[in-house]
């Protein structure tokens, strides 16, 4: 198990064909959580930002050249307060796919993402990178 906030290097960068799995639990008083694909640093091109509103909706964007792009919902919601959840996100040529319940077009190449970040209110995750 990782500690949240987590944020590391993906090993050789992610590809098409590639999935990436999370577990952990979500407290009973959380009110998001944020995870994002990002291609650097704090600051830097940020490829996916996945944030479930938890009891609401999920919000997905991506930041270019310092700016935010147009944000995308979708209503699926994975998340439950104070139970236990899996995320599972596969990249495919024409984008992120998360829990086979939304897709996320790339904005930005895939080629370029090398850092995972995973914040917000979670007790534990798992990632694993197959």
């Amino acid at each position: 198990p990782q500690a949240i906030p987590y944020v590391g290097t993906i090993p050789e960068g992610i590809k098409p064909d590639m999935a990436v799995c999370f577990q952990g639990t979500v407290p009973a008083d959380s009110d998001q959580y944020v995870l994002l694909y990002c291609s650097d640093t704090y600051g830097d091109d940020v490829a996916l930002h996945f944030n479930p509103l938890i009891g609401q909706k999920v919000t997905l964007n991506s930041f270019r050249n310092g700016k935010w792009e147009s944000e995308e919902s979708a209503s699926a919601e994975p998340f439950t307060k104070g139970a236990p959840f899996t995320m599972f996100f596969t990249i495919n040529t024409e984008g992120y796919e998360v829990l086979k319940h939304c897709m996320f077009k790339h904005r930005i190449p895939v080629e370029k993402v090398s850092t995972l970040n995973i914040g917000g209110d979670l007790v534990t995750a798992q990632r694993i990178f197959q």
